[in-house]
């Protein structure tokens, strides 16, 4: 009964090979760690170099992209002109931005837009003038 020898756990070249897998999974593992390591010591060395040095600030690119400002509200009539206002007050060319007001409100809101007609599906798409 005590004698184990024949048995498939006590096999000296099971433990041996149960051994070197775990061996390698821990060094692969350490390897991968260490490449990740390596990699965020390189970032951080480099980024002095690929970073701009001197922004130049107020600076907009010629061919300004299209831009479309969206504004969720719900039951904000107090300030949803504001919003707006600050909204369309952008330093962009009112050709190239436009803003959508998703509104779900249940009160004066949409009294103050007029009512449901025009909506679609609660969007309102507003020219900034």
């Amino acid at each position: 009964m005590g004698d184990v020898e024949g048995t498939l756990f006590g096999s000296a070249l099971l433990l041996n090979i149960i051994y070197w897998i775990i061996t390698v999974a821990q060094y692969a593992t350490s390897g991968v760690f260490m490449l990740f390591l390596a990699h965020k010591a390189l970032m951080i060395i480099t980024y002095p170099f690929i970073t701009r040095k001197d922004p130049v600030p107020g600076v907009l690119p010629e061919d300004r992209p299209f831009v479309s400002i969206q504004l969720p509200c719900y039951n904000e009539a107090a300030v949803i002109r504001r919003v707006i206002d600050a909204a369309c007050s952008q330093e962009w060319p009112h050709d190239r931005l436009e803003v959508h007001v998703l509104d779900d409100s249940n009160d004066e809101t949409v009294r103050w837009w007029g009512g449901t007609e025009g909506l679609r599906g609660g969007v309102r798409t507003l020219p900034c003038l």
